[in-house]
């Protein structure tokens, strides 16, 4: 049985929006788009990366269920004892929201879940004291639950470069009375996320006995910023996405915001393999296999 993605939802600022707020639209659209109210919702994962003033406890899936519940007792649906949801944060960098699919995907076939929530996004993490922080404030959410054999996801693989593990970091120093957030990205960071993806991507296939002219669609990351454009490029594969969509560099959603296009489109449907690709310090490349039975 594998597990689909039943629809998405994304947010950007609509004022000075904290990651609560943009994550907690993102999910209330996603759930929108797939007529789901939050009762239904067995658990949410949070899988971003930068919050505003490094906020990380209580974890953010944990605000983003009260958010979500809060709303439900609001709008007078009821007044019940809010369900159980279980609410938790994975941290894997660029790679988080396929490590998040992954682990619903092992509750839903398990029978154990119905439908899981995966919410992810970033926000400036000090304003005015983040060094080379250039991620567009944004946040996507994904509604998982049970497809069949035929359709959803298949496979899921994670492989790290350890020589390139300086290529990019983050570090919070105190300087004059703050703390300063600095993101040190070496300049060929861009080039071995490429040559890391190729090479993972070969292994990939080459284990799932496909040849790249057998996927339809690859669904990547838009960081490092150009990297989407530059690995269709080398590859060959298709995204069918606006060319002009990466005029900024979102993070932890973009994703997320790709798979919001392609479902706009209808090209996410009508694509019977896809290729899902995410890349981020580590170097760590995820990547993932998602059929549908067309």
């Amino acid at each position: 049985m594998g597990t689909i993605i039943r629809s998405v939802g994304t947010s950007t600022p609509e004022s000075d929006n904290g990651i609560v707020q943009l994550t907690s639209l993102a999910a209330k659209r996603c759930l929108s788009n797939a007529a789901i109210n939050e009762r239904e919702i067995g658990m949410i994962i949070y899988s971003g990366v930068y919050n505003e003033n490094h906020q990380g406890e209580p974890a953010i899936a944990s605000l983003i269920q009260n958010s979500l519940q809060s709303n439900y007792v609001r709008n007078g649906i009821d007044n019940k004892e809010p369900d159980n949801i279980l609410s938790f944060d994975i941290h894997n960098g660029g790679g988080g929201i396929l490590d998040a699919f992954q682990v619903a995907d092992g509750f839903i076939a398990s029978g154990e879940l119905k439908y899981g929530l995966i919410v992810t996004g970033d926000t400036k993490p000090t304003e005015g004291a983040s060094e080379n922080y250039n991620y567009f404030p944004s946040a996507g959410a994904a509604l998982l639950s049970k497809g069949s054999d035929e359709k959803g996801f298949v496979r899921f693989k994670t492989i790290t470069y350890p020589e390139f593990i300086n290529d990019f970091n983050c570090s919070t120093n105190w300087d004059t009375g703050k703390f300063r957030f600095i993101i040190d990205q070496k300049p060929d960071y861009i080039e071995n996320c490429l040559w890391c993806a190729e090479d993972s991507i070969k292994r990939f296939l080459e284990e799932e006995k496909l040849l790249p002219e057998e996927i339809d669609l690859i669904i990547s990351s838009r960081s490092p910023l150009g990297f989407r454009e530059k690995i269709i490029q080398r590859t060959g594969f298709k995204d069918f996405l606006d060319p002009g969509i990466s005029n900024c560099e979102i993070y932890s959603a973009g994703l997320v915001f790709s798979l919001d296009e392609l479902f706009k489109s209808g090209k996410f449907k009508i694509s019977e393999r896809i290729l899902f690709l995410t890349v981020g310090s580590g170097i760590t490349v995820s990547l993932a296999l998602y059929r549908n039975f067309l």
